[in-house]
């Protein structure tokens, strides 16, 4: 029910304008809050504010391949940049705000919440880049083991047509959990990773079956990119 309200939310709060002018949009709007909010609207009250205990994960090489990878972002209040998959387009200011004020309306604050902070976009094949702030209760979340734990338990038991994995891994000396999934015919990579401050973030990659050749080979290269604001390399 939840998820209904979401995306009927998305579409009443588009004007008739940027309907015909952003159809693809508004399709893909109806996805975006499926992938987002499964798990922060079902998961308990479970403190999460401590820190992770113990060492990290080992750190990762990636292959990174430039012309697979879109313009650097950055984002200075979150101390943390990454560079999303070539063609993965930034939306504007007003479209943004637009999803993430429909997103927030229905979201419990007792419960997880996705605070959307910006989102990426390929019309022509459907998929999207989404970063979010993880919080509860209105305070942001900092265990990433637990979060993740209770996202595994919401995804339920593991199906062969799932196609589900879960990495653990460092890049550039950030601590990452990813976490493969099919979820409501998408292939979805959910990766949780502290900020600069700590507190955590989820960046979702969420790509349509048909074009998962073309754009999943991008992926590698854009996890690689991940880091923090002032580090060099």
């Amino acid at each position: 029910m939840v998820l209904q309200q979401v995306s009927w939310t998305i579409t009443h709060h588009a004007d008739i304008r940027w309907k015909r002018q952003h159809r693809r949009l508004i399709r893909i709007g109806s996805a975006i809050p499926v992938v987002l909010l499964l798990f922060a609207a079902g998961c308990g009250n479970r403190d999460s504010s401590a820190p992770d205990p113990g060492d990290g994960p080992a750190e990762a090489r990636f292959t990174i391949e430039p012309e697979h990878l879109d313009e650097p972002y950055e984002n200075a209040r979150l101390g943390t940049s990454f560079r999303p998959p070539a063609g993965w387009r930034p939306l504007d200011a007003e479209q943004r705000d637009r999803i993430a004020t429909a997103l927030l309306a229905v979201q419990d604050d007792g419960r997880y919440r996705l605070d959307l902070v910006d989102l990426f976009l390929r019309t022509e094949t459907m998929s999207f880049a989404a970063v979010s702030r993880i919080t509860q209760g209105g305070d942001p979340v900092r265990n990433a083991a637990r979060y993740v734990e209770d996202f595994l338990e919401l995804l339920g038991p593991e199906d062969e047509d799932q196609l589900r994995a879960r990495s653990d891994f460092s890049v550039n000396g950030i601590p990452v959990t990813q976490i493969r999934h099919l979820q409501s015919g998408r292939v979805s990579f959910t990766l949780v990773f502290p900020a600069a401050d700590g507190t955590l973030l989820q960046l979702n990659y969420s790509i349509p079956p048909p074009a998962y050749e073309e754009e999943g080979a991008k992926l590698e290269s854009s996890v690689g990119t991940i880091r923090h604001v002032g580090e060099d390399g």
